[in-house]
This record gives structure tokens, sequence and C-alpha cells, in this order.
């Protein structure tokens, strides 16, 4: 066996640990935020997904997300949930959604409505959001405001690390069963000094707006994204609003992507069933029939059955979409 020099090997040593570090170092490079995949296919340049291909625009409603962290301050709310319209605006503009600037959030909706267990009344969630022809309802909240403290190294070489991390919550409801599509957990650290990391908490004093705020909305990017990602992987559907006579009215029209001609597969409302903890869900009702559409307007579609039966609050799925 050949023998190297000794400042040979010393450089051969230098370059494996090198690559050692900077293999370690890689997961520290993405950022300090939890929750959102920076795999998936996303433009940068545009900011906006690439989406699957479908015909159809999805819709949603965004609850206003609230501030139940133990720092009050309204203004957190408003950053956060005006920059996340402003996100899903541009990361998946065909993505339809209701929110509360528009100020058509049901007065059902306004609070979310919660079982008496203190759960979230996940039926009514589905059973309005089915009356108003979404795909899903997002709710959510900023869950806490608070700081820590880190010490590292010893002795005289002792480095304290002070830090401020945001966090929040998103849940998805799928409007089908009642069911969650997503319910994850965000969180985003910013180091601070130390006069800024005291006022965090200090009596009398108002926390580090600008601080959190940017936080927020940095939040309200990644979660943006996460319903675009997750919304894209969901199947368009919508609901009968009436049957007259041979008359089929759906809740979903132009803006969604419905064309005269269009072919919707009709399934049964659903059965509820019990579930843990108070909850109910819909099972997805069978295949009953389809429908043909022969007249659009921007928010509605009328159509006529070509087999089957529909019943009353039927979902419909597009056929070959």
């Amino acid at each position: 066996m050949k023998c190297c020099s000794f400042n040979v090997c010393l450089s051969r040593c230098t370059a494996i640990l090198a690559g050692i570090f900077l293999l370690a170092g890689l997961p520290l490079l993405s950022g300090c935020t939890h929750g959102s995949s920076t795999d998936r296919a996303f433009d940068k340049l545009s900011g906006k997904f690439i989406t699957s291909v479908s015909r159809f625009n999805k819709k949603i409603m965004l609850v206003p997300f609230i501030n139940v962290s133990n720092h009050d301050y309204p203004q957190f709310s408003i950053v956060f949930n005006q920059n996340l319209n402003a996100r899903l605006d541009k990361s998946c503009p065909e993505l339809l959604y209701i929110s509360d600037n528009e100020g058509d959030i049901p007065d059902v909706l306004a609070s979310i409505p919660k079982l008496p267990s203190g759960n979230i009344d996940n039926l009514l969630l589905a059973q309005t959001g089915r009356q108003l022809g979404l795909n899903a309802i997002v709710i959510g909240a900023i869950l806490n405001i608070y700081k820590e403290e880190k010490s590292s190294g010893v002795w005289l070489f002792v480095r304290v690390e002070r830090s401020i991390y945001v966090t929040m919550n998103i849940k998805i409801y799928d409007t089908e069963t009642g069911t969650k599509v997503l319910d994850e957990f965000f969180s985003r650290k910013t180091k601070v000094n130390k006069t800024v990391y005291d006022r965090l908490g200090a009596e009398n004093t108002a926390p580090p707006l600008k601080i959190i705020e940017k936080a927020l909305i940095f939040l309200a990017r990644e979660a943006g994204e996460e319903i675009c990602y997750q919304m894209d992987e969901q199947p368009f559907k919508t609901y009968v609003e009436s049957i007259d006579d041979e008359k089929i009215t759906i809740k979903a029209g132009q803006n969604a992507g419905i064309r005269n001609g269009a072919l919707l597969s009709v399934f049964g409302a659903g059965e509820i069933i019990n579930g843990q903890g108070g909850h109910r869900f819909y099972i997805p009702g069978q295949k009953t029939g389809a429908i043909k559409i022969s007249g659009v307007q921007s928010n509605t579609s009328e159509g006529y059955i070509i087999n089957g039966r529909v019943d009353e609050n039927a979902c419909l799925k597009p056929q070959n979409d």
C-alpha cells in the first residue's frame, strides 16, 4: 500500500471534514419555519405553483384567522389575513375564495362553531360549505408568541442566543365528508438582541410589533402556499342548489370554469356517521346519475339529467376531468 505524505493526508482529511460539515449544515440553510414543503412544483420567478391540469377552478372559504396568543393585538390578525389573501392571489390565482374582505362570511362562521366538547363542529362547517358550493373551508389561528434564550459554550466563551417565536395552526375541512384535509403547525423563529428580547412580556411595554408582524407575513406566505398545494391535490366538486322539474341548478358557474355541454357525475349527499369526540362525518354518497350543462351564469349553472337521478344537496363532479 502506498502511503501519502503528511501534507497530502492533511488536505484530504480537511476536504472530507468540510464535506461532512456541509451535509450536516444543509437543513439549517432551509430557514426557520416548519410545515412548508420546498420540494413541490413551484415557480419562484412568478411566485406560482405549477398546478395539475384541470378545467375547473375550485372554491374555498377563508374563515378569518384569529389570534389566541398571549399577545392580543388586533393588528396581528389583520396583518396575517391580508397577507394570506395576497399570497393566494399570487400563488394560485385560479383558486376562488371567499374571505372577510368581501364581507361574505356567513354569520354561522363569524366565530368558529364549536361542539359542547369544545371541538370544532366539523359537520356544521361541511354543511355550510355545501350551501355555498365550496370545495373546502379553511380556518386557523395564531397560537403563541413567545421568547426563548439558549446558552452555549463554557466559561468566558459562553454565547447567549435570544429568539422570538411565532406559531400558528391551519386546518382545511373537506365539504363532501367533513374530514380534515390538512391540520398543520407552522412556526417562525427570529433572533433578536437583549433589548428587543426583554420587551416581549415586559409589563406595560408593547411587544416588538415590527418583528412579530414580519414573522406573520412570512407565515402567511408559507400557509398560502400550503393551501394552494393542498387544494390543487383535491378534486373539483360542487353541489345541487335546486331541482325544478327537469332543470337542475348547481352552485358553480363561469368563474369556476363550467361551460355549456359539460358533463357532471352526480353523487348522493351521503350518510352521516358519528366519530370520536362528538364529531360527525359524511360517508360519500354513491353515484346516482349524470347531468349535462345547458346554461351558465357567473356563479351558477343549469343542466338536465341525462341518466339516473338527482337528489337535493347532491355532490357533482366532472366527468373525464
